[in-house]
């Protein structure tokens, strides 16, 4: 016999990121496991998935989750002695309130964000807005956050091209 012990269950993922599905099993003899998407057997994308199979589980690498990876997975276990594969599935959805941005729609949005921030366009309220790195804040992610006391202070030497009459960081 056979059985799927687990099989990863995500939260909603921010679209670019790597996801990393689990399916464990167990069974004598060691059952063999298959991956699919809406039904379909994903070994006819290779491309855009990669696996990784052990003795007793499974991994499905996506690298970079886009729109067209949402929908049901399932993990698929089989061995010698059974019949019929036993299932198990589960849902991979996409953070909806990062679906909303889009790159900065005008040109110098490098040089919007301060601080290695990211310019982002929101639209729904037609308006550029900046994603900061971690030790800042702001609308532009001009200011130092003060909850994060490790950030610490450069000097011009550290720092890149001439900014405003300052040296941008």
């Amino acid at each position: 016999s056979a059985s799927i012990e687990f099989l990863t269950e995500k939260p909603p993922v921010r679209e670019g990121k790597k996801v990393r599905l689990i399916c464990r099993v167990k069974g004598q003899p060691p059952p063999k496991i298959t991956w699919y998407k809406d039904g379909e057997s994903i070994k006819r994308n290779r491309t855009r998935y990669t696996f990784s199979y052990f003795k007793r589980r499974s991994i499905l690498i996506i690298e970079s989750v886009g729109k067209n990876d949402e929908g049901q997975y399932e993990c698929s276990a089989k061995n010698k002695l059974l019949e019929k594969p036993v299932n198990k599935t589960m849902s991979l959805r996409l953070d909806n309130q990062h679906q909303n941005w889009d790159n900065c729609p005008f040109s110098g949005g490098t040089e919007y964000c301060l601080n290695g921030g990211t310019c982002r366009y929101f639209s729904a309220v037609k308006e550029p807005a900046c994603q900061c790195l971690e030790g800042f804040m702001g609308n532009r992610c001009e200011t130092k956050n003060p909850t994060n006391p490790q950030m610490s202070t450069y000097n011009k030497e550290q720092c890149g091209k001439k900014y405003y009459g300052g040296y941008y960081c």
